[in-house]
């Protein structure tokens, strides 16, 4: 029974390290507002929202930031920034790791 009890505590112990890893984004991002990523666009996706061009990039690698048209409601995810300009209405954004 002791032995039980203590093979329970160290999975304890090792799960709630893996949730605390967990907690902390491999990528997170650092917003701009009313300025464009101009260029190097992955894709366009048209008719979304801020929150799912966010996910769009994050989870994918190749994504360095990405410029939400608040306007249109449409995301432009890019592989690096190659060139910024001010746009009225625009939240870029680009992705560092942590």
């Amino acid at each position: 029974m002791r032995f039980l009890v203590q093979f329970i505590s160290i999975l304890l112990i090792f799960s709630n390290t893996a949730f605390a890893n967990n907690l902390i984004p491999e990528r997170r991002i650092i917003i701009e507002k009313n300025v464009d990523y101009y260029g190097s666009d992955l894709q366009a996706i048209f008719d979304t929202t801020f929150p799912a061009c966010q996910r769009a990039c994050l989870t994918n690698d190749q994504c360095q930031a990405f410029t939400f048209n608040t306007r249109s409601n449409a995301c432009f995810p890019k592989s690096n920034i190659s060139n910024t300009q001010p746009y009225e209405g625009a939240v870029s954004a680009r992705v560092i790791r942590t």
